[in-house]
């Protein structure tokens, strides 16, 4: 378990997001980029599960378990994003 609290572990995720941009630049596969930000984030100390199934509860059905983009020990979800072309509506 990673004993940072919330905000300084808001800043090591961002900040290791940036760490992997700046290194792989842009262009690759989502892929990638999680992989690679699993590695960093386990270089900064701090837990992280990839692709965690998550249950989906909708008007309370269950509608099923699907998987979750990274999700830290704090339960801190991240969704990695690639774009091809960076345009105005990405900013949307």
């Amino acid at each position: 378990m990673t004993d940072i609290p919330e905000n300084q572990l808001t800043d090591a995720i961002i900040n290791s997001a940036i760490e992997v941009h700046r290194t792989l630049g842009p262009g690759l596969k989502e892929e990638v980029y999680e992989a690679a930000l699993a590695v960093e984030l386990g270089m900064r100390g701090i837990a992280c599960r990839r692709q965690v199934p998550v249950k989906v509860v909708y008007k309370g059905v269950d509608i099923g378990d699907f998987d979750h983009p990274n999700q830290d020990s704090f339960s801190v979800p991240l969704c990695l994003e690639t774009l091809r072309v960076l345009t105005p509506q990405a900013y949307v």
